[in-house]
């Protein structure tokens, strides 16, 4: 799959997301919560022993655009928490069944 295929995973404000600067192995990953939103990127504040800290321009940890050498290493890498993705699955027949009731009028009901 090219980069230009590809489309981030695209999370709501204050998901909660894991946070690693390892690029290959996610390693140590922190907790973090959704603070922004872009095309390709997402902005993350996280949780440290240090406190908490502003990520910005995180790539999701499967974007082939992280593949090459763009300077992105240092921003590092995030993906849904398992409580996070979970929801989302369950969350998913409810958002369907929302978008199919959303074009009836009252009069349909």
């Amino acid at each position: 799959m090219t980069s230009t295929e590809w489309k981030m995973p695209v999370p709501s404000l204050g998901d909660c997301v894991l946070y690693s600067n390892d690029l290959r192995g996610f390693s140590d990953p922190a907790v973090g919560w959704v603070i922004g939103v872009g095309d390709t990127t997402i902005s993350i504040l996280t949780f440290t022993t240090a406190g908490f800290v502003q990520r910005n321009s995180v790539h999701h940890k499967s974007d082939p655009d992280l593949l090459g050498d763009h300077g992105w290493h240092e921003l590092g890498c995030w993906q849904f928490t398992p409580g996070t993705a979970t929801l989302r699955e369950l969350m998913q027949p409810a958002k369907s069944a929302e978008k199919t009731n959303s074009g009836r009028n009252t009069a349909d009901k």
